[in-house]
């Protein structure tokens, strides 16, 4: 789901940005990571609850699980086998992941896979298991995933969205589905926000 326009607050999402302090992301995420509290996304929230309940079924509210500020820094050549393949965050149907763009098409954007061997563009927890297998049987074909931030086909996946990103422009799916950021070769990856590649990542649970 994209919304655009969605907050019309990006000059003081960004100087927020600008004022907080980072640090390491942990396992994962190429980055930095600086937390941010998600009630800024009730600034629309009757448009976020309607467009919740008609793409994904949540027709009881949202709870935030996490909300952070993500810069990327890790250079493609230090990335590790795992950050060089698209991922999902959960498994769970209930998992909905908004993303939050500050910047424009030249930080690049998120795109979305099938994985060639099953042919999932979701991991639910049913197919774990055996998307861990062919995982495993493609390193054993394919050798290491290729460098780099991946984008485009390769002998693993297929590509099959590509959403540039826009200011204040945010994109919401399944935590389950198959995605990666797109990262341009050419973008200068640093650590502070008023050159770099930031955005604003949110967690959404459905309630039980």
């Amino acid at each position: 789901m994209i919304i655009d326009n969605y907050s019309g607050q990006v000059a003081y999402l960004l100087s927020l940005a600008l004022s907080t302090p980072y640090g390491d992301a942990g396992a994962g995420y190429p980055g930095l990571r600086a937390q941010m509290d998600p009630d800024y996304l009730t600034i629309r929230a009757r448009v976020l609850a309607e467009a919740l309940r008609e793409a994904f079924g949540f027709d009881r509210g949202i709870l935030t699980e996490s909300c952070n500020f993500s810069i990327v820094t890790t250079p493609a050549t230090n990335l590790n086998p795992s950050q060089r393949m698209p991922h999902y965050d959960d498994t769970s149907e209930g998992l909905l992941a908004a993303l939050h763009y500050l910047k424009g098409p030249e930080t690049g954007g998120t795109a979305f896979y099938r994985h060639k061997r099953t042919g999932f563009e979701t991991v639910t927890p049913e197919r774990a298991p055996k998307y861990r297998e062919a995982l495993a049987a493609d390193e054993q074909e394919f050798g290491s995933p290729e460098p780099g931030y991946i984008y485009g086909d390769t002998s693993r996946f297929e590509m099959i969205a590509d959403i540039p990103a826009k200011p204040d422009r945010l994109i919401i799916y399944r935590g389950r589905t198959l995605h990666s950021g797109v990262i341009p070769k050419d973008l200068k990856l640093t650590d502070t926000p008023l050159n770099g590649r930031v955005t604003l990542n949110t967690f959404l649970v459905k309630p039980k």
